[in-house]
């Protein structure tokens, strides 16, 4: 959860705000991640296309709007790669020898915040 210092971490923050267990502050993260991505998909599958037709889009604006909607999803889709294949949070003793190494190499250096996966 605490990774060279940095105690941004969403788990972390509910673990904290609720005053519960690790495991369930990732069950509270994991549920409202979902429903955040439930909500997305909604308002891109039934919500964007009813706005659409009411403020009257043209074909140019809803190819514009589809665009942005794409650029959303694939940002959440690295987001999510990255938060599973860097292993920035994964717990410290199943990083091993890979953590010492990069502590080391960070020694001296300014902290660096990733900003983008609070998972």
């Amino acid at each position: 959860m605490e990774i060279e210092g940095e105690l941004h971490n969403f788990v972390l923050v509910v673990e904290r705000f609720l005053d519960c267990g690790k495991d369930q502050a990732v069950r509270v993260v994991n549920d409202l991640m979902t429903a955040r991505a439930q909500q997305f998909e909604h308002v891109v599958a039934t919500e964007l296309p009813a706005l659409s037709d009411d403020l009257g889009l043209s074909a140019r604006a809803r190819e514009g709007l589809e665009w942005y909607v794409e650029q959303l999803q694939k940002m959440m889709s690295g987001t999510l790669h990255w938060c599973r294949h860097t292993g920035r949070f994964k717990e410290p003793e199943r990083q091993g020898s890979r953590r010492r190494s990069t502590s080391r190499a960070l020694a001296g250096s300014a902290p660096r915040r990733h900003g983008l996966c609070h998972c």
